[in-house]
């Protein structure tokens, strides 16, 4: 391996995983299921436990079935997701899929922050 090319850490990579897995609180099947080639719990776990490298491909399938940025699941650094949506109580969001996974999303980045300062 080229000296220049950066070393992937498939163990925090796993453990990001997991725990973003866990925030959402989806069992390993249930997250394997989701994905358009589904996988069994025992590849999902030999992922988190960073036994097996887990492609690029899957990684961002599994980011956005978590919505949990791809960047955090790789390098580890937590970034606020992005809100475009204005909140009023006079609007329904209810049929907005997109409106319902932002706001998801920010909640699910704010409760692992919060679960930072414990």
């Amino acid at each position: 391996m080229n000296q220049s090319e950066p070393t992937i850490d498939y163990k925090a990579i796993g453990k990001r995983l997991r725990d973003s897995r866990e925030a959402v609180k989806l069992t390993q099947a249930q997250l394997g299921e989701k994905l358009s080639k589904p996988l069994t719990a025992t590849a999902i776990s030999l992922y988190e436990s960073g036994e097996r490298a887990v492609s690029l491909d899957v990684l961002t399938e599994i980011a956005n079935i978590l919505k949990t940025p791809l960047e955090f699941l790789i390098k580890g650094k937590e970034q606020a997701p992005s809100i475009n949506i204005a909140l009023r109580a006079d609007k329904d969001l209810s049929k907005n899929p997109k409106a319902i996974g932002q706001i998801e999303s920010y909640i699910s980045y704010i409760k692992s922050t919060g679960d930072k300062e414990k």
